[in-house]
């Protein structure tokens, strides 16, 4: 607000008209659109002052809305909300006593665009300026370039983020929200001290201004559509019943990553997997009585920072690192994670196998405790615990030249099985203080390679479980006249044209003032027309107030509205 627009061509022919033309009456008629003004001025004088003060009166009737309130002392009128407009307009008049020295006093005319709440707003030690545009915190300049301006925001530092009439402002876990009015958004500054859109146009906001939390559930004044707004959590029902197209791959285990990505809560709550229980983790993925789950304790952060070149590494992290990174650096976490594996066999398919020759190694897989009858006992398999290796025993009848039958064991290593569909009707779940984010789960079917002894991905599927981050932009409050503030969740403060209080006061670092001493003015509805008549003074005599009665000038504003 601090800045002002160009001067159309229109209002240059105004201005430039009125300078210029020396006579008795001068009648100026324009049109743009959807606005008409009249101007009318006789016995011109003092050209330069009110030149400069009808010129930027013109430009603010030209942006009126149809909403205007006629008061004692002159006219309020709401501005449209464009780029550095928006808020409201006065007209009208002030007392002063040191226009002439020898103190007496004189009307003036003068015009002041606000915004309701005021030209700063404290909270804390918090303060919104409209008039510098900025934001400080204990009297030091956090947000704002002292020019208004508007750029998307991703991460900015706060001296590069440029402003338009800030108002409402709050704090909340560490993070700071900010109405940047006639911007038509609100902005987040985390905790990282960079500056992020958060709410803006596309979500129906219209010059935002005052702000208030309850609990998490955050409540905008959204002034220009003369509403109450609350942005809350989206209840969302978590869905465990999931199934994995993993139809013919390979694999000797099964990996499931449960992960939590970081929304914009920036909650770095961890979480268990069905509170750490093995025993509870497998009840809810058993295929078989040999099925055996793994669970790796650990907590993994993946984090994102950059390094001493400026370049963005990601990096993941155990519990122990990430808890002497906190010390060290600067980083944001993007998810966090946690493993278990289940060992599980397919009869889907045929398994791939390798015999066995060696008969101790026989003797080893027929003590095996866990073992499982296949086909009428035809087959049989067992799975090694400590190795977590399966292996099969296949049951021959052959009959020699003799004709005498004779049973033979045929030993085999599983080398690895091929899936089919997996189906889990109910996974383990996401359990502890998880807090809130982003949640999914992770299925990996994993091949054994013997020549690396390592494991290998032989497939990936993410699905989602569920976000218990995502926020609704709901209204809880219409046909307010622009509310401005809000003190509790039922208790909104609105702005009434009628009795605008302390709004309207002079600023002289802030409001444009006609110089010259002013008769009178006289504010007035025609119809569709809102006339306003200044009858001032040309080289007002301060010695001689009575000589001043023949040195009235009359200018007439005319707008349709």
């Amino acid at each position: 607000m601090k800045n002002k627009k160009a001067i159309t061509l229109i209002e240059l022919i105004v201005g430039v008209s009125i300078s210029m033309l020396l006579m008795l009456s001068i009648g100026i008629f324009t049109s743009s659109g959807i606005s008409n003004l009249f101007l009318q001025e006789k016995n011109i004088g003092n050209n330069i002052s009110i030149n400069n003060f009808f010129t930027e009166a013109k430009k603010n009737l030209d942006n009126i809305e149809k909403s205007s309130e006629i008061i004692q002392n002159g006219v309020i009128f709401k501005r449209k909300t464009e780029f550095n407009d928006g808020g409201f307009s006065f007209i009208g008049t002030k007392q002063k006593t040191d226009f002439c020295e020898n103190g007496a006093e004189t009307k003036h005319i003068f015009l002041k665009n606000f915004i309701p709440g005021g030209l700063e707003i404290v909270e804390g030690n918090l303060k919104t300026s409209q008039k510098e545009n900025s934001v400080f915190e204990n009297g030091k300049k956090i947000i704002g370039t002292d020019f208004y301006g508007k750029q998307k925001l991703n991460g900015e530092i706060g001296e590069q983020v440029s402003l338009n009439g800030p108002t409402g402002i709050i704090e909340k876990d560490g993070k700071i929200f900010l109405s940047d009015t006639l911007n038509n958004r609100i902005l987040v500054k985390k905790k990282n001290g960079k500056i992020y859109d958060f709410i803006g146009e596309e979500a129906g906001l219209k010059e935002p201004n005052g702000l208030f939390f309850d609990g998490d559930d955050f409540y905008i004044a959204n002034s220009g559509n003369g509403e109450i707004l609350k942005y809350s959590i989206k209840n969302e029902i978590p869905n465990y019943n999931k199934q994995f197209k993993t139809s013919g791959r390979k694999f000797n285990r099964i990996k499931f990553t449960y992960i939590k990505e970081i929304g914009e809560d920036e909650d770095y709550s961890a979480f268990e997997i069905e509170e750490n229980d093995e025993n509870k983790i497998l009840e809810k993925v058993k295929k078989s009585e040999l099925d055996k789950v793994e669970l790796d304790e650990k907590t993994v952060f993946q984090i994102s920072y950059l390094d001493d070149n400026g370049n963005q590494k990601i990096e993941e992290i155990d519990q122990t690192k990430y808890d002497s990174y906190k010390e060290k650096k600067e980083f944001q976490v993007l998810k966090i994670k946690k493993y278990f594996y289940l060992y599980t066999y397919s009869d889907q398919a045929g398994p791939n196998k390798k015999e066995i020759f060696d008969e101790n190694k026989k003797n080893f897989i027929k003590n095996l405790t866990l073992k499982k009858e296949l086909i009428s006992a035809k087959k049989i398999l067992f799975f090694d615990s400590e190795k977590n290796i399966f292996y099969l025993m296949e049951i021959e009848e052959k009959t020699d030249s003799k004709g005498n039958k004779k049973s033979v064991e045929k030993f085999f290593q599983i080398e690895y099985f091929y899936a089919g569909i997996m189906s889990f009707p109910d996974l383990p779940k996401f359990s502890g203080n998880f807090g809130k984010g982003r949640f999914f789960v992770e299925l990996s079917l994993e091949k054994f390679d013997e020549g690396s002894s390592k494991y290998t991905k032989e497939f990936e599927e993410k699905t989602k479980i569920f976000f218990n981050d995502l926020r609704e932009l709901k209204q809880v409050k219409n046909n307010l006249k622009y509310p401005y503030k809000i003190n509790s969740t039922s208790d909104f403060v609105e702005f009434d044209m009628q009795n605008p209080g302390d709004f309207i006061n002079f600023d002289e670092n802030f409001d444009t003032m006609l110089e010259v001493p002013i008769k009178s003015l006289e504010v007035s509805k025609d119809g569709n027309f809102l006339n306003i008549i200044v009858k001032y003074y040309k080289n007002f005599d301060c010695e001689n107030l009575d000589l001043n009665e023949q040195k009235i000038n009359t200018l007439l504003l005319k707008k349709k509205l």
